[in-house]
C-alpha cells in the first residue's frame, strides 16, 4: 500500500529574498513534505508482513494520481519509490519465479499493471528483507520494468539504519 505520495515543492533555497520568501517555502516544505516523507518511512519499517505487495500496483495509482493528465504527464517527474521490490500477487509473485522478467512479461501482471511513466525518473530505495533472490537480481528486474512502463531508471539504493 502507499504510504506517501506528495510532490516536492522545493525548500527555498533557490528563491532570492527579494523576488521570494525562502524562509515561508523552507517551512512549508518542512511542515508539508519533510515531516510526512520522515513519519512514512518510519512507519513502512515497522510495518507488519503482508500476505501480497503489490508493489506495481502501487505505483501505477501514483502515477494516475499525479501524472493523470497530459499536462500532468509533461512536467519533469522524479519518482523515489521505498520497498523490498519483492512484486508478490495472485497474478506474479517473485516468491514463485524469482526476479524472472521474463517470466513477469508472460504473466497478467504484465497487462494489468502497465503503467505510462510518461519518461519519469524512477529512483528505488531498496529495504533487504532475508530471502533466496539477491539485491542485484530485483534491482535489474525494476529496471527492466521501469524502462517497460516508458520511464527513466536512476538507480536503486540499499537503505539502511532506518
Amino acid at each position: 500500500s502507499v504510504l506517501f505520495s506528495l510532490c516536492n515543492p522545493g525548500d527555498g533555497t533557490d528563491l532570492d529574498f527579494v523576488t521570494g520568501n525562502p524562509e515561508l517555502a523552507r517551512q512549508r516544505w518542512q511542515e508539508g513534505f519533510s515531516e510526512p516523507l520522515e513519519i512514512a518511512l518510519a512507519q513502512s519499517t515497522t510495518a507488519a508482513d503482508a500476505e501480497t505487495s503489490p508493489i506495481m500496483g502501487a505505483i501505477q495509482e501514483i502515477v494516475v494520481e499525479r501524472m493523470g493528465t497530459e499536462a500532468e504527464r509533461a512536467l519533469p517527474t522524479r519518482l523515489y519509490v521505498a520497498s523490498d521490490f519483492l512484486e508478490n500477487t495472485e497474478l506474479f509473485s517473485m516468491y514463485v519465479s524469482g526476479a524472472d522478467f521474463t517470466a513477469w512479461e508472460s504473466s497478467s501482471s504484465a497487462v494489468k499493471y502497465a503503467t505510462n511513466l510518461a519518461g519519469a525518473e524512477v529512483q528505488l530505495w531498496s529495504i533487504k528483507r532475508s530471502t533466496a533472490i539477491s539485491s542485484a537480481e530485483v534491482a535489474e528486474f525494476w529496471a527492466a520494468w521501469v524502462l517497460e512502463n516508458r520511464g527513466k531508471f536512476v538507480n536503486a539504493i540499499a537503505l539502511q539504519g532506518l
